[in-house]
């Protein structure tokens, strides 16, 4: 006998084939922002020397993601803040951050989905500490440098073409969705707790296509320039030891204005 259907609003794909989709767990009571109520922030201030959490007031409106609280506490009453954003759509992965405990992009962080209370928001723990919520993410680029580029085998045809199952090229088109947000490589437990950046990559780099050799007669660009290494405040270098140190960092850039 088949399972009955069971509406798609209340349930969440299961991984397995085959088998029904489960309930959606219940979710925490949403914060009501209404017309406008102020919210606490816990925001994580100071460089690598010195740092830690201040708090300030903001009044939270309906529509506003954490990203808009952060610029609104800047223009309010800390225009020193920094904060790494360029799109705010979700797009560039600048505004990667730590939003009570979690990893997540402050542009998608919407202010009614969070439990009601104060919200923390805190740089990613794998990565050296700039200044407040900027961190150093060069070395996400140099280890993709040391990539090795992607030699393919000899043409499956005669005129030269090769031949491919469909579900071998969206699985390849899956990992080109990266918008290099580096949540991944700051939730993995290897760079996050143990530091061991000169031994393993990460989990972006290990899933994220090599160059491709397959027109040798294009020339290829420099290293890739970061579109993370800029700030919508300004930040100090790193001259000391990181929030979370990796045993080995690279020497970072100091960011600039966009």
């Amino acid at each position: 006998m088949a399972t009955p259907a069971v509406p798609k609003s209340y349930t969440t794909p299961d991984a397995s084939d085959g088998k029904p989709d489960q309930p959606l767990k219940e979710k925490p009571v949403a914060m009501n922002t209404g017309p406008g109520r102020p919210v606490t922030f816990k925001v994580w201030r100071g460089d690598s020397t010195n740092a830690g959490f201040q708090d300030y007031t903001t009044t939270i409106t309906v529509g506003m993601v954490v990203l808009d609280a952060i610029h609104q506490i800047q223009a309010e009453s800390a225009p020193d803040l920094a904060c790494r954003w360029n799109c705010k759509a979700g797009k560039c992965g600048s505004c990667s951050a730590e939003i009570n405990g979690k990893p997540r992009l402050m542009c998608m962080t919407r202010m009614d989905e969070l439990p009601e209370g104060p919200v923390t928001v805190e740089p990613m723990k794998a990565f050296p500490l700039i200044k407040d919520l900027v961190t150093d993410v060069s070395w996400n680029y140099e280890v993709k440098k040391r990539l090795k580029p992607f030699k393919p085998r000899k043409p499956d045809a005669p005129d030269g073409t090769w031949r491919m199952q469909q579900q071998d090229v969206d699985r390849v088109q899956e990992f080109r969705k990266c918008i290099e947000c580096f949540l991944c490589q700051d939730v993995c437990h290897v760079l996050r707790d143990h530091h061991k950046h000169d031994e393993f990559i990460g989990p972006a780099s290990s899933s994220t296509p090599p160059p491709s050799r397959c027109t040798p007669s294009t020339p290829r660009t420099a290293s890739p320039t970061s579109r993370n290494a800029t700030a919508s405040a300004t930040a100090t270098s790193p001259s000391a030891a990181p929030r979370s140190a990796p045993s080995t960092s690279p020497s970072p850039t100091t960011p600039s204005s966009p």
